[in-house]
């Protein structure tokens, strides 16, 4: 992404989260989200460990 595209869209972003914290703004209630599927997620950390250690370059003999 340029430069100048990632400036408008931070400018835009920070302007609306100090719109939504304003004093007179609208109040939303939280909404209450599903649990997360740990098990997916130890698998794919899991794999991408691996991933990593199978991609790295080896030790050199000496130093």
């Amino acid at each position: 992404m340029s430069l100048p595209v990632a400036m408008i869209i931070g400018v835009d972003q920070v302007r609306r989260q100090f719109a939504e914290s304003a004093p007179d703004a609208p109040a939303r209630p939280e909404v209450a989200r599903p649990p997360r599927a740990r098990r997916a997620r130890a698998a794919s950390a899991r794999a991408l460990i691996r991933l990593a250690q199978a991609i790295t370059p080896p030790e050199p003999a000496c130093r």
